[in-house]
């Protein structure tokens, strides 16, 4: 036989934010204060190269999943090849992963980034690193990238541009 008791108490609840970028500063200000219930929270998730095939499905993907539109953000780097998102609610920006300073107003709010890995072997590293060292700045939570499989085990021409992304990564903690 189980049994339980049910014990309801009414406290006063504050709301005082709705995305978790906004949480972080008032649940410091509050802590110990009142309780704080935390309903509603958002994540804001930015695809990078959003203009490509597997970035437009990834997108996709998470519309389809029930993400609202509006916690998309849909990087590219000739943005008008994402034009027809920003009709869906879906935010639209410039991200170029050898401009830093459109890493940066891309990644504003945002707390989950896919990193789909550039297209020019050799040459993709240092963009990779400008991405996640600018993410990692701006707080976010969980990057995902698009490797390569066993890319920091196995030796293939292609792996060592993976595997060093991976390493710096690795090092960010994110």
């Amino acid at each position: 036989r189980i049994s339980a008791r049910l014990t309801l108490m009414w406290v006063p609840y504050q709301e005082v934010c709705t995305h978790r970028w906004e949480c972080n500063a008032a649940l410091r200000r509050l802590a110990g204060e009142t309780l704080v219930v935390l309903k509603g929270l958002t994540m804001k998730y930015l695809v990078t190269a959003a203009g490509g095939h597997l970035g437009r499905l990834a997108v996709e993907a998470l519309v389809s999943r029930g993400v609202d539109p509006s916690d998309i953000v849909a990087g590219a780097r000739s943005p008008e090849k994402v034009a027809d998102f920003a009709g869906r609610g879906i935010a639209v920006v410039e991200i170029d992963y050898d401009r830093p300073e459109t890493i940066a107003s891309a990644l504003e709010g945002v707390d989950r980034v896919l990193l789909i890995s550039g297209s020019v072997p050799g040459a993709r590293v240092a963009g990779h690193e400008n991405v996640i060292r600018a993410a990692h700045a701006a707080g976010v939570d969980r990057l995902v990238y698009t490797s390569a499989p066993q890319a920091t085990t196995f030796d293939y021409a292609l792996g060592a541009d993976h595997r060093a992304t991976e390493a710096v990564i690795a090092a960010t903690g994110i």
